[in-house]
């Protein structure tokens, strides 16, 4: 898991309205298409961006090192 990975999770879960997701042709679906649903619930929200921040706190010494 990179930084932009983190960045696209917590942007999509931390979104209150989002478009409703309609099966679609494989090549055109969205990363958060194969999200499971228990990460998609509004009551999973704050414990799962809590959880991006630790995850993101590890990536932060790797940066120091390039």
């Amino acid at each position: 898991m990179n930084e932009s990975h983190l960045d696209y999770l917590a942007a999509y879960i931390s979104e209150t309205q989002r478009e409703r997701e309609f099966p679609s042709p494989p090549g055109d679906r969205q990363l958060a298409y194969k999200l499971p649903r228990w990460m998609k619930l509004a009551k999973n929200r704050e414990e799962l961006l809590r959880s991006i921040e630790r995850l993101r706190a590890t990536l932060q010494p790797s940066r120091a090192l390039r």
